[in-house]
This record gives structure tokens, C-alpha cells and sequence, in this order.
């Protein structure tokens, strides 16, 4: 996050230059804006995919699905033992 937070400073000498000598030279630039939002973007992104790969398991709601999974196995349990005692 500090990466991003002091990305602005560094990138607005090359930005300062962007519109010089065009006729969009003396209206407002936003492209610094666009720029940060572009790249804050993708490396937001990064970061979460990173995450998610180095601890699949932290992330993931498996506890619930553990639970889930018992549940079945203990209700296929009490119906197989009512269908042994069916026949």
C-alpha cells in the first residue's frame, strides 16, 4: 500500500510532460488520475490473487463446508441403516 500511496510522486515528472506541444496543452490533465487508477487497479489485483495462492485455505470458508459434509455423511449413515433394517 505504501507503494501505491507514493506512486503519484514519482510519476508526475513524467506525467508533467505529457501534453506539451499538443492542443490539449493548457486544459486540465487527468491522465495522471487514469493512470493511478489503472495501475492501483492491477495491482490490487495481484496482490489478492497472490493471496489467495499462498494460503488457499485461509481464504475459503471450509470450516462451513466441513460441517456441510458430516451432516450428509451422518444422514447417508442413518438411511442406510434404515434400509438394512427394511429388508
Amino acid at each position: 500500500w505504501i507503494w501505491l500511496v507514493l506512486l503519484p510522486f514519482a510519476l508526475v515528472n513524467k506525467f508533467a510532460e505529457f501534453g506539451v506541444g499538443t492542443w490539449w496543452e493548457d486544459k486540465p490533465q487527468p491522465v495522471l488520475v487514469f493512470a493511478m487508477l489503472f495501475i492501483g487497479f492491477i495491482f490490487s489485483s495481484i496482490e489478492d490473487i497472490a493471496v489467495q495462492i499462498e494460503e488457499p485455505f485461509g481464504v475459503l470458508p471450509l470450516q462451513l463446508h466441513q460441517r456441510w459434509l458430516v451432516e450428509d455423511a451422518e444422514q447417508m449413515k442413518a438411511m442406510n441403516g434404515f434400509v438394512d433394517g427394511v429388508r
